[in-house]
């Protein structure tokens, strides 16, 4: 009888040589100066040129404006080369301004040479951010934007704005259960890369030397690294969190549900149901919380008038960031 061992060995080595190894990490785009003008060479005889006041050329193509503030100039840049594309970040200052750089994306075609997109990342608002530093984290669907108190994602098919992170006041929504990309509390934002799917946020919670790490999707800005289900609340259960306007009478009451339907609400995701129909539809799930969710959804039930009682059937799920973005973009 031939021995199965060494050929099991063979097996397991083979596997392990051909196992796939784990997704790459992207780290921020290297910086040089761009004090005074540079010019980077493309290779195939083309050039692009940032001037001093920002503007980028491709050769003797204009392709964007620097800034049209009173005398800017371009302070660093960074680049991304591809076989058929260029992406580039420069941090333009405006010296009487005395505020941080506005960076000016763009990415060009080098097949037909012309651009395809620009944004200008204006400077942040926050009074204490004053620093003219930034980085920037090329991807092939997403590029990161970190400055010291937030992050900025780019869509690289149009140029706009995907998602964005930062830090909020501590009392901002102290009941909120949303995902939306806030972090309580003041944060110094000291890196920024890219590991798969997942976006790494390293540095120190203002005030104290608390490290900071926070992990979020890299398509939605959505955080992954807190596991902790949140709280099912009514669908109709109308917050007073948020402060009404300044009115002259009495605060208006909420407006009354809809009959003949119920929900809840968990974190970002909505269950709403028909209890008539006992028919059920899940607006936005997210793939962290699936698990909780499919749990929450079994649990629910309608009753009828004679008392009996029916599980909601779940017979649709929708995802309005994705649904926009069709809507918007196309198929």
């Amino acid at each position: 009888m031939t021995p199965l061992l060494p050929s099991l060995g063979l097996a397991v080595h083979v596997l392990a040589a051909t196992a796939p190894r784990g997704p790459a990490i992207l780290d921020a785009a290297p910086q040089s100066s761009a004090s005074g003008g540079v010019t980077v060479d493309l290779g195939s005889k083309q050039h692009l040129v940032i001037e001093k006041d920002g503007n980028l050329w491709l050769d003797d193509a204009l392709m964007a404006l620097g800034n049209l503030g009173l005398d800017p100039y371009a302070n660093t840049v960074a680049h991304r080369l591809t076989r058929d594309r260029v992406t580039v970040a420069v941090g333009i200052q405006i010296p009487h301004m005395r505020q941080p750089d506005s960076v000016l994306l763009a990415e060009i075609d080098l097949l037909e040479d012309r651009l395809v997109w620009s944004a200008e990342v204006s400077p942040p608002t926050l009074t204490h951010d004053q620093g003219s530093s930034w980085s920037i984290v090329f991807g092939d669907r997403i590029s990161l934007l970190q400055r010291e108190h937030v992050v900025v994602a780019i869509d690289m098919r149009t140029g706009t704005q995907a998602w964005s992170f930062a830090n909020a006041d501590p009392t901002f929504e102290a009941e909120y259960h949303g995902h939306l990309g806030i972090e309580r509390g003041g944060i110094d934002i000291e890196r920024t890369r890219v590991r798969g799917r997942d976006v790494i946020l390293e540095g120190t919670r203002r005030g104290s030397t608390e490290p900071l790490h926070v992990v979020l999707d890299l398509l939605t800005g959505r955080r992954v690294d807190e596991r902790r289900p949140p709280a099912a609340r009514p669908l109709f259960g109308f917050s007073s969190v948020i402060p009404a306007p300044v009115l002259d009478g009495p605060r208006p009451p909420p407006p009354p549900p809809p009959p003949g339907f119920d929900g809840l609400i968990v974190g970002y995701t909505t269950l709403v149901w028909n209890a008539k129909t006992a028919r059920g539809i899940v607006v936005n799930p997210t793939a962290d919380a699936l698990g909780d969710l499919v749990a929450l959804a079994r649990k629910q039930h309608v009753t009828d008038a004679d008392g009996t009682t029916r599980p909601v059937q779940w017979v649709l799920a929708i995802d309005t960031g994705t649904l926009a973005t069709e809507l918007g973009v196309g198929k």
